[in-house]
């Protein structure tokens, strides 16, 4: 579902934690521990730090429910790094 969400760029939504987030998916990889991790531009939702937008890593085991939102962005509207360093290994990156 995300790859594919990827593909058009797509936002997805999913559980995580205690919080629906709805987040724009910039990279899939795995972390040096060999962890799969997504990270993305997040909307919609609260994280630990009580923030709701921004730049977050999720653990792609602990998101739940993902499914497409139904809307498109634009990554150009994004400030995207493309060096992160807790992505060790990059599978997809748009």
């Amino acid at each position: 579902t995300i790859l594919e969400a990827m593909e058009w760029p797509q936002l997805i939504i999913f559980r995580y934690g205690d919080s629906d987030r709805v987040v724009a998916p910039f990279v899939i990889g795995l972390s040096s521990e060999g962890n799969p991790l997504m990270r993305g531009y997040q909307l919609e939702g609260v994280s630990r730090s009580g923030k709701v937008d921004g730049w977050r890593v999720f653990q792609i085991r602990k998101m739940e429910n993902v499914e497409n939102h139904q809307d498109y962005f634009d990554a150009d509207d994004f400030d995207f790094q493309r060096y992160y360093p807790w992505i060790y290994r990059v599978f997809k990156m748009l």
